[in-house]
């Protein structure tokens, strides 16, 4: 039957590294992609190490149990690593039928060799056949030296050659002599750490594909950015950097998309606050979307957009992927139908409803901060003579130029509402009495010297009165409406055309004016003509939130003057185009599609020989219009265009009844008679218009106007009914 084929001693290192060669293969069986091929190694192994084991069985056994065991183990493991270096070439599908058929076939031949034949030279033959499986599944594992990193399977293909070498010299006697079981053990120790350095392989090209992958995906990623229909901005999120911009955001926001990061997001919204409220979000929820923002670009006018917002891992870092969609059009429509409902058509005044609104909001900051305001009413001195004489669309005239001239005036943080007819009420935020009355008086004075045309090219001018409250006689707006309303009706009894306080007391109807420098200034100011546009002079659109006007820009109005300090807006400079615009400059309408353009400045009326020149001050379209008691009804004035606007018309359902009793007017209003005898003729021609180069001061008030061709009108006198509410006064002695 032949030798032994190995004796005992040397055995116990053999089966720890056999051992340790199992563990091996387990962890391996993890890190693969072919798993089933390194399961099938594994049995084999084992069958190696039960023959080995079974060495120690030889006394218990006789001598025929214990080759055909052992001849057994041998074919079965060949068998599985047969199996498991098809499945690691890349065989899918292994009949297991065909497995266990082999299986089968490996007894029944051992049994026949070794029982039956007992043939020795036949169980050399039939272990010598044993080793093709080391070589089988060496081939298999040389295969996958292709790979990026594969000196794992090229070491334990080697070391698989030199154990099915160590088993053929193992079945020669003189081989015997050349090998030791320590060298066997030192084998399977070295398949042992060349299958832990294919672990390592194949992690390491597990790595490789994820990188690629993760660099495909990026550039997929990127390539869908790109083509996206909208415009998509990633930004680092601890910096703002921006990361990725596509074709539409660039030609969007005016960005270079080949160099993202030289922007921020920051620097192209109107409100920097934007943002952290932004994040403030996404701290709550991880996505974020219909947030409205507003940009304001490099070049260009600012538009609003809608953004979706969510925090991603782009490029290995925490990054905000945002997508914008252009909602300037809807934000335009829904602006300007919240004008129409908070505005006076006419006057593009706030009407009663809004103002009573904004009044409220007044009123809360003003008891949150303990600083007084102050309200005053203006209404139109002998209104009804004015449309009566001249008709409804000079009356309509003289109500635009009343309402511009208090916006060009006032700070743009005061209220200036119509309460209807010819009433006007204003609130001024953050303002002592005194100061309070110095606006009055110097409004007062600003509306004395406003002049507007009618039909005849006649001028038409007009006085107010002013009634003056301030929240430290009470807060209330409806008793300060009251109390206004009590002042403004002494005013009219006491000769028209001044300020009146009503202060704890009452209304105070010895009144006197105040008298400083700005004051002084506006008395010496000249005529102004007030030139009308096709619509309502422009106000600046209300932003959400806010209780006054926003400028075009974006800057927030309620940045007030201090306390006490007197408003002085005489003089400042035109913006340029797409800044913000100046106190008591009107706005361009931001959502008039018709392409009006901005009423044009007017020149200076020409001159007589002894009449002193007038400062060179052009007032903007849209200003008010005042009666002094300093002007001389002999004035020079510039007669009008002869090219007609269209005429306006007016709501005269709003006006008060008429009075039962005679008013007196001012002494200091000269008549229209008196002015036409002063006024030069239609058809004498206006010097030409010079260019506008340097810097161009705009005091308040308002410039020459054209007025429509209308059918003449009777001068008739119609006396005015006094407020509803307060005592008519008996009718006086004829």
């Amino acid at each position: 039957m032949g030798t032994a084929l190995s004796s005992s001693a040397g055995l116990v290192p053999i089966l720890f590294s056999l051992v340790g060669l199992l563990l091996a293969l387990r962890y391996l069986k993890d890190q693969a992609d072919f798993s089933k091929g390194i399961t099938a190694v594994f049995y084999g192994f084992l069958c190696v190490l039960a023959a080995k084991v079974f060495i120690w069985l030889i006394p218990v056994f006789e001598e025929g149990a214990y080759y055909f065991v052992t001849l057994f183990l041998r074919l079965l493991s060949a068998v599985c690593f047969i199996t498991g270096a098809l499945c690691i070439k890349g065989v899918k599908k292994i009949n297991n039928l065909l497995l266990i058929a082999a299986a089968v076939l490996a007894g029944v031949w051992s049994w026949y060799v070794v029982i039956i034949m007992r043939d020795g030279g036949m169980l050399n033959v039939s272990l010598a056949v044993s080793t093709l499986g080391y070589g089988a599944l060496a081939a298999s594992l040389w295969n996958k030296k292709s790979l990026r990193n594969s000196l794992g399977f090229v070491i334990t293909g080697w070391l698989l050659i030199f154990i099915a070498l160590f088993n053929l010299l193992d079945l020669v006697a003189w081989g015997r002599n050349l090998i030791s079981p320590l060298f066997e053990a030192f084998l399977y120790v070295g398949i042992m750490c060349g299958l832990i350095l294919v672990s390592n392989n194949l992690l390491a090209h597990r790595f490789d594909d994820l990188v690629q992958e993760a660099e495909e995906s990026k550039e997929r990623l990127r390539l869908m950015i790109q083509k996206s229909p909208f415009p998509i901005i990633i930004s680092r999120l601890k910096d703002d950097q921006l990361m990725l911009i596509n074709d539409k955001a660039g030609s969007l926001f005016g960005l270079d998309v080949k160099h993202p990061g030289n922007f921020k997001t920051v620097d192209y919204l109107a409100d920097p606050s934007s943002r952290r409220e932004l994040l403030a979000r996404l701290e709550k929820k991880p996505v974020v979307d219909d947030f409205e923002i507003l940009v304001k670009p490099r070049k260009g006018e600012p538009f609003w957009l809608l953004l979706s917002a969510r925090v991603i891992d782009f490029e290995y870092e925490i990054a905000l992927y945002m997508a914008f969609q252009d909602i300037t059009g809807r934000k335009k429509k829904e602006m300007k139908l919240f004008d129409q409902a908070t505005r006076d058509p006419l006057t593009n005044c706030y009407n009663r409803r809004q103002f009573e609104e904004l009044a409220t909001k007044e009123v809360q900051r003003s008891r949150r901060y303990n600083h007084p305001f102050c309200l005053f009413m203006i209404d139109a001195d002998h209104f009804k003579n004015v449309n009566d004489t001249h008709g409804h669309a000079v009356g309509d005239l003289v109500l635009q130029a009343l309402a511009n001239c208090c916006r060009m005036t006032l700070r743009e943080s005061d209220i200036v509402a119509r309460f209807g007819g010819e009433e006007f009420v204003i609130l001024l935020p953050e303002i002592s009495l005194e100061n309070a009355h110095k606006v009055a008086e110097r409004l007062r004075i600003k509306i004395s010297k406003i002049v507007v045309k009618n039909e005849q090219n006649e001028d038409v001018r007009f006085t107010v009165s002013i009634g003056l409250v301030s929240s430290t006689v009470t807060d209330n707006i409806e008793e300060m409406l009251k109390m206004a309303d009590e002042a403004l009706y002494v005013a009219k009894e006491n000769g028209r055309n001044r300020v009146i306080i009503r202060n704890e007391n009452g209304a105070d109807k010895d009144t006197v004016p105040p008298s400083d420098d700005e004051i002084l200034k506006t008395q010496e100011e000249p005529l102004y003509y007030f030139t009308p546009t096709s619509a309502a002079v422009a106000a600046p659109p209300l932003r959400e939130g806010a209780g006054v006007p926003a400028l075009e820009n974006g800057t927030d109005a309620q940045e007030y003057l201090d306390d006490d300090a007197p408003l002085d807006d005489d003089e400042e400079e035109l913006p340029e185009r797409g800044g913000a615009a100046p106190h008591g400059v009107s706005l361009d309408d931001l959502y008039d599609d018709d392409g009006e353009e901005a009423p044009r400045m007017k020149e200076e009326p020409p001159l007589e020989e002894d009449e002193p020149p007038l400062d060179d001050e052009i007032m903007p379209s849209g200003g008010g219009n005042i009666f002094s008691e300093n002007f001389e009804a002999d004035e020079d004035i510039e007669t009008l265009s002869p090219e007609p606007p269209p005429p306006v018309e007016e709501d005269v359902s709003a006006l008060p009844p008429e009075e039962d009793f005679p008013l007196p007017s001012p002494p200091s209003i000269p008549s229209v008679e008196d002015e036409a005898e002063t006024a030069p003729s239609a058809s004498s021609a206006p010097l030409p218009v010079r260019p506008m180069m340097k810097k161009i001061k705009v005091p308040a008030g308002a410039i020459k106007v054209k007025v429509p061709k209308m059918p003449g009108v009777v001068r008739v006198k119609i006396p005015k009914m006094p407020h509803a509410g307060t005592p008519v006064p008996p009718k006086p002695p004829k």
